[in-house]
């Protein structure tokens, strides 16, 4: 089920556009991608080409490769912050 809120992965590589967009960088022809994600935008209708919108048993992201026929949920792009804390010493 897509929630507002909610952070998606992306099922397909961002463009160059997209990453330099993001800040990211490239380092020996590998880009870093996975502090961008996607979110629902709010709006359901069919994408046009070049659109990201979610879709599949296990929500995930892609870009429409061209006019699509059937209705889906639009996404945006959004780069997050990944920080990891220890909450508790289990020793």
């Amino acid at each position: 089920m897509i929630k507002r809120g909610e952070f998606y992965p992306l099922g397909d590589r961002l463009t160059f556009p997209e990453r330099r967009s993001f800040g990211l960088p490239v380092v020996g022809g590998v880009t870093v991608e996975a502090s961008v994600v996607a979110r629902w935008t709010g709006e359901r209708r069919n994408p046009t080409a070049g659109e990201w919108y979610l879709s599949g048993a296990i929500t995930t992201a892609y870009r429409a490769p061209s006019n699509l026929r059937e209705p889906h949920y639009l996404a945006e792009l959004v780069k997050i912050r990944v920080e990891t804390r220890i909450v508790e010493d289990l020793r």
